[in-house]
């Protein structure tokens, strides 16, 4: 564990000097995201001009589910995403097998070899809207919960990142699946709004089968104390599931895998 700790340590730190040559990218690549978070924030605030709450939330709680949103997206697509959207290309330009043969485990080195810091400005964004959100709304914060929220979080993260490598390494078989972050996106847009607005079958569906709506309620829920005991066994359950069949079915991806050279 401490010789993966050091190693990512590495990661890490090249990607910062990496970025801090290119400072204006840098700024450019968090800023489009907040643009798009405050023009949904303007649209949600008009429809509360008129309304008290909508599926269950008001106004500053579904602020609160916002920011919470834009925090974990952040987060991931500063440490994960950059990783597994390049997995396709890896494997057709042949990158793949400059990494196979490195003496460490292979999902976790293509998984988490680089960052794009860029995005840190969004996850900062989000925090001030959860905390806007959340001292509007009342909501009592607690030690138990902040921990709750934490691990299902992870949970959470464990999800998305399973559903987005899953998807990439598909590009083994059909040798390209550059469609991969824009299908991110699109279920990003689902994962953006509470599961109590979606109606019983596309609830259902994006729970259960493609479980991206799992991946903020149940931090969320706990923090609003709206959770549900089935919501927190699903996304353990679901959560180990589809990290289990990431890792399984990247092994069968390797055993299949030939270099782009032979």
């Amino acid at each position: 564990m401490k010789r993966y700790v050091r190693i990512y340590k590495g990661f890490i730190r090249n990607t910062l000097i990496r970025d801090m040559e290119f400072r204006m990218n840098f700024f450019i690549w968090g800023m489009a995201m907040t643009v798009e978070l405050g023009i949904n924030l303007l649209f949600f605030n008009n429809i509360y001009g008129n309304i008290d709450d909508i599926a269950g939330y008001d106004k500053y709680e579904w602020f609160f589910y916002l920011g919470f949103v834009q925090m974990m997206l952040a987060v991931f697509m500063v440490f994960i995403f950059p990783n597994l959207v390049g997995l396709p290309w890896l494997i057709n330009g042949g990158g793949l097998d400059y990494l196979l043969l490195k003496p460490v485990n292979s999902q976790f080195f293509i998984s988490l070899r680089g960052a794009n810091f860029g995005y840190v400005i969004n996850a900062v964004v989000g925090v001030m809207l959860i905390i806007y959100g959340g001292v509007n709304a009342g909501i009592d914060i607690n030690i138990q919960n902040v921990a709750g929220a934490v691990f299902y979080s992870l949970a959470g993260t464990l999800i998305l990142y399973s559903i987005l490598f899953n998807i990439s390494i598909l590009s083994v078989w059909f040798k390209k699946a550059d469609f991969a972050s824009t299908l991110f996106f699109n279920l990003w847009s689902f994962m953006r709004y509470p599961s109590t607005v979606y109606g019983n079958m596309m609830r259902v569906v994006f729970t259960y089968i493609l479980p991206i709506l799992l991946v903020c309620t149940a931090p969320v829920e706990i923090l609003l104390k709206k959770v549900s005991t089935a919501t927190l066994v699903a996304t353990l359950l679901i959560g180990f599931v589809w990290f289990g069949g990431s890792i399984f079915l990247w092994k069968v991806a390797v055993k299949h895998y030939s270099s782009a050279s032979s």
